[in-house]
């Protein structure tokens, strides 16, 4: 499966948490709380804000090396929307800022990446090459 498939399946269009894909085009699920969802609103709220040459995006559709990535809120400047076509129902540049919202259920691994698996730091940074 591919990020366009994805968001094309009913079936997953009204999912309560979020969904990600691997590079093998996996579905990996990540539910997320109500505290998440309000710190999410206010990140945005606060890019906006503070950056008005672009646009906050939550649960942001990136293409890395290793699938799709969501990042819970990213910011993009105007410059870098336009330079991706219209049609791409995903990121294949990572936004200038892209956060992650750590929870007690992520893993060091998750935070940190390792060797073998990169970090989202990392994958946004490295882009699909």
């Amino acid at each position: 499966m591919n990020w366009v498939e994805a968001c094309r399946d009913r079936q997953l269009a009204d999912l309560p948490y979020k969904i990600e894909l691997d590079k093998m085009g996996k579905i990996i699920m990540s539910p997320a709380t109500k505290k998440h969802s309000l710190l999410q609103g206010r990140i945005s709220r606060l890019l906006n804000g503070l950056l008005p040459s672009g646009d906050a995006l939550p649960e942001c559709a990136v293409e890395t090396a290793e699938g799709t990535k969501a990042a819970h809120v990213a910011w993009i400047s105007r410059a870098r929307w336009a330079s991706m076509s219209p049609e791409e129902a995903s990121c294949s540049l990572a936004p200038e800022i892209c956060i992650e919202i750590l929870s007690p259920a992520n893993t060091p691994a998750e935070r940190l990446g390792a060797p073998e698996h990169p970090g989202k730091r990392e994958l946004y940074q490295l882009g699909l090459a």
